[in-house]
């Protein structure tokens, strides 16, 4: 059987994590470790992590999107590539297409918490 931490705590409640070392107290409570945890907590939020760079390159990829399916709309509505798109790919369905596709990228941006 584990021993339990028991550090009291605020809310006047015992804590009931598994003991960490011969302190008898977890690691979030244990003395022994308050240094470590004190060296960990200044890096909260600087160190990024693979999430991060990911977050970014969707959000760069998804921006580049956008500007994309813009510009070809405006070539499709506007005929301005008459000489290399078909007019019956002017079609008004492509334009509707093009422009769920632009709302859907903004969906994911707001998702993604781009603003």
């Amino acid at each position: 059987m584990k021993a339990l931490c028991g550090h009291e705590q605020p809310n006047g409640r015992v804590c009931t994590r598994t003991a960490y070392d011969t302190s008898g107290k977890c690691y979030h409570h244990s003395p022994l470790t308050a240094e470590r945890r004190r060296k960990y907590a200044t890096r909260g939020g600087h160190a990024g992590g693979p999430g991060k760079k990911n977050l970014r390159a969707a959000r760069r990829e998804i921006g580049e999107l956008k500007g994309a399916v813009k510009r070809l709309a405006f070539l499709i509505a506007s005929g301005v590539g008459d000489h290399f798109i078909d007019s019956r790919e002017r079609d008004v369905r492509d334009v509707l297409a093009l422009t769920k596709a632009y709302i859907r990228l903004s969906e994911l941006q707001v998702e993604l918490g781009m603003t």
